[in-house]
């Protein structure tokens, strides 16, 4: 899922190396794909998120974030095989593009509050979207961090809702995301939905690339160096730092999954996935979870993220044949170890939890059991 784009590294890949990849002006629509409030200028505009109260209310809700590039991948791919009600690929399907005509706007006002139109389709380019799913949950389509983490501050201040589960659909590379860290900075610019579903299914990385990601995991300089914008941790720490109450929008024992390639691989995976879980959560039972290995989305995987890496010569000529053929990406997944951080003594740490066949995203925490494996030196 990524770079020149390969099978898992297609979410990384497309990050790395050759990547392909509003305002709260919204449009708001209702029917079978929920109530859709879209974004735009007016939400990044607005009034610093720092000011706004944090929700009182007990209640709950789920966001399902997905990068607009995926997004786009997952449309097309839905469109090829159904994901249906059930698959967890169906959260980041984002609704179809306008192809005509006014469409009603809902605006995210500067205090936090929303006005709301109706409309069954978004404009082409529009983003973020957010889409109301009904029973607490909540979808939103993005294009930066920056955008992402004000959305979802907006959203939980709409619905008096904190935020239980946080899921983060994106390409990835070790400790970082492959989001620019504001609007409008996205190169290569937007991709049809075709493309991102070629690129996705195009090939897997060759062995040289994937060694050198796994070299790169050791170094601090790699991802500046290698990705056309990563959004790594010093990129969260400006952009949190317009919102010092984040914390408060999250339950105490919320839980973070990034749906994305190698996040969580090496020295630079373990330094991302603990300190975005110092700066987003404070409850002693809250988790984040990276991967370590690239990720699988696509419609044969209606658990979850799986998991696909480079084993031996033989199986990665074997995966490199079947899979731009058969584009399924349960045919070659694997089993892999996922980075799960967690507070210890008032300390965030993480563990590598091994022989996990799925990265899931309800809101049951991730039990590492017997499966805690050291890390790879």
């Amino acid at each position: 899922m990524a770079g020149k784009n390969t099978m898992r590294n297609k979410l990384a890949a497309a990050a790395v190396f050759a990547f392909a990849l509003c305002p709260v002006n919204a449009v708001c629509q209702t029917g079978l794909a929920g109530t859709v409030l879209s974004g735009g200028d007016d939400l990044l505009s607005a009034q610093p998120i720092a000011k706004v109260p944090a929700p009182r209310a007990t209640a709950e809700i789920i966001i399902n974030a997905t990068e607009m590039g995926v997004g786009g991948f997952h449309r097309y791919d839905n469109k090829a095989h159904d994901y249906g009600k059930n698959n967890a690929q169906s959260a980041h399907i984002p609704p179809d593009h306008a192809e005509s005509g006014e469409l009603a706007k809902a605006y995210i006002q500067k205090d936090g509050s929303v006005k709301i139109g109706f409309s069954p389709i978004v404009q082409k380019g529009q983003h973020p979207v957010v889409v109301d799913q009904g029973k607490g949950v909540v979808s939103v389509q993005f294009e930066s961090l920056e955008e992402l983490l004000k959305t979802i501050v907006a959203v939980a201040k709409q619905k008096q809702a904190k935020i239980a589960v946080f899921n983060i659909n994106a390409h990835g590379a070790p400790g970082m995301i492959a989001v620019p860290q504001k609007s409008g900075n996205r190169f290569p610019k937007e991709k049809t939905d075709e493309a991102n579903y070629k690129d996705y299914y195009s090939t897997y990385f060759g062995k040289e690339r994937i060694f050198e990601l796994r070299e790169g995991s050791k170094h601090p300089e790699y991802g500046l160096r290698h990705i056309w914008y990563p959004s790594n941790l010093q990129t969260w720490r400006e952009v949190i730092s317009e919102i010092p109450d984040i914390k408060s929008y999250f339950t105490e024992d919320a839980q973070i999954h990034f749906l994305a390639c190698l996040v969580g691989l090496g020295p630079l995976g373990k330094d991302f996935t603990e300190n975005v879980a110092a700066l987003l959560l404070d409850g002693d039972k809250a988790a984040v979870q990276t991967s370590t290995a690239f990720g699988a989305v696509d419609w044969s995987m209606p658990e979850g993220m799986g998991f696909w890496d480079y084993q031996n010569d033989e199986q990665l000529k074997h995966d490199q044949e079947v899979y731009p053929v058969h584009r399924e990406d349960r045919e070659t997944r694997q089993k892999a170890a996922i980075r799960l951080a967690y507070k210890k003594d008032g300390k965030w740490t993480s563990v590598l939890v091994g022989n996990q066949d799925f990265m899931t995203t309800g809101r049951k925490p991730l039990d590492p059991g017997n499966n805690i494996v050291p890390e790879p030196q």
